[in-house]
């Protein structure tokens, strides 16, 4: 390797360390003071950088929210289990789906408070949340689709699977986890769910 491609992949790498940095601060702001309390100031100085050089990653405090949300958001994941898991049967994918997306929801904190609270009274924020669904909905569709065609599954409502299964993750998490309702396990929880979506509730199937 020669010094001149060396030195610009270094350049490259701290880029993105500095990136990354960057949204491991603002989710951490953002959270803490509220989107709209929040500056490009303020993140500056949380970061300990210039707000030039803050700029020069983003090029406004929305774009910087976008980019936040995605990176800490379920997506990257979704796509890393339905990349990595085309042989594994229907039930073994959407059971890591499940599982991982309520660790999501357990582990970051702060993402679940900026999207489900400031989403209810900030236009802003409420668009990058639909966003965000709208996406790991097509994702899981798509995942659907494909294993209808290879026979797998049968034809049915793709949408309505794909809307219900982060739904219904959704509310175990809130009303399980938040609100100390539910008695029941996660793994007891999932195997329900994959249960009834798989095999319906319907006697006689």
């Amino acid at each position: 390797m020669n010094i001149s491609f060396r030195k610009a992949n270094t350049r490259k790498d701290q880029a993105e360390e500095t990136r990354l940095h960057l949204l491991n601060t603002a989710l951490k702001v953002f959270a803490s003071k509220g989107y709209n309390k929040t500056s490009i100031k303020d993140l500056a100085r949380e970061a300990g950088i210039s707000q030039g050089l803050m700029y020069h990653y983003f090029t406004s405090k929305e774009d910087l929210l976008m980019a936040t949300v995605e990176y800490h958001s379920f997506l990257p994941r979704l796509r890393e289990i339905l990349g990595d898991n085309r042989e594994k049967p229907f039930r073994d994918v959407f059971k890591e789906i499940a599982n991982q997306f309520l660790k999501l929801l357990t582990d970051e904190t702060g993402l679940v408070n900026i999207l489900m609270q400031e989403s209810q009274t900030n236009p802003e924020i409420k668009k990058v949340w639909a966003k965000l669904l709208e996406e790991g909905i097509a994702l899981l569709q798509d995942f659907v689709k494909g294993r209808i065609a290879a026979g797998e599954i049968r034809e049915h409502n793709v949408k309505a699977t794909a809307y219900s299964v982060f739904s219904t993750l959704l509310m175990f998490h809130f009303t399980g986890s938040a609100l100390k309702i539910s008695q029941m396990s996660r793994a007891d929880f999932i195997d329900g769910i994959l249960d009834n979506l798989i095999h319906g509730i319907k006697a006689g199937r």
